[in-house]
């Protein structure tokens, strides 16, 4: 099934769910959050005021990650977050690491926490093929990443794919630590073997 959020040509969409004791509370912060938006740029403010308009939303920002894998199926696609203050110097950066580099990279997440979804594709596919140039990206970006104070994994994970950077985000000694700490819940290291944490030689 097609689905499309509204006002599609939007470079960003915020999606915000108000909660409150009764409809009038309700009512008045979605309106103050409308006039921030429209004070700082908006193109337009979208109101889902029943269950049904609600639900379709959500329906069309539970189906961005599958959107993404399938027209980017070349990707290089992060879990990060960085404090809640550094989360536009991180677009900007992403920004520039795209026009650097000729990349789609399409961003959503949980701005709440910082927490965001950044995918890096090139625009020729072959070219990561041939080239380093795919890790060479990945390292720019988690050197961003730190510069700004976040983290390499924000919700899913460090798992097979991120363990080999971890040093790019802690240290010897806390990398040690980590292990010291793994060990004591998993003395006969049997739980996700080989995972979150890089190997002793690296």
């Amino acid at each position: 099934i097609s689905r499309k959020y509204p006002y599609p040509d939007a470079g960003t969409h915020l999606l915000v769910e108000v909660d409150g004791k009764d409809e009038e509370t309700v009512f008045r912060e979605y309106q103050e959050i409308g006039d921030c938006a429209y004070a700082r740029g908006g193109q337009e403010v979208f109101v889902a005021d029943n269950a049904t308009s609600i639900e379709e939303i959500w329906k069309v920002r539970r189906a961005i990650p599958e959107a993404v894998h399938m027209a980017l199926p070349r990707e290089v696609n992060e879990d990060v977050s960085v404090p809640v203050g550094a989360v536009y110097e991180l677009l900007q950066e992403v920004t520039r690491l795209s026009n650097t580099h000729g990349l789609h990279s399409p961003i959503y997440g949980h701005l709440g926490d910082g927490n965001l979804h950044v995918t890096l594709a090139p625009h020729s596919p072959a070219e990561w093929e041939e080239t380093e140039k795919e890790e060479d990206i990945r390292k720019s970006f988690y050197r961003t990443v730190v510069s700004l104070g976040g983290v390499l994994s924000g919700e899913h994970g460090i798992g097979l794919k991120r363990r080999h950077s971890l040093s790019l985000f802690y240290g010897n000694s806390e990398i040690a630590l980590l292990r010291r700490i793994k060990a004591a819940f998993d003395p006969a290291g049997i739980l996700n073997p080989g995972k979150m944490l890089p190997d002793e030689e690296e």
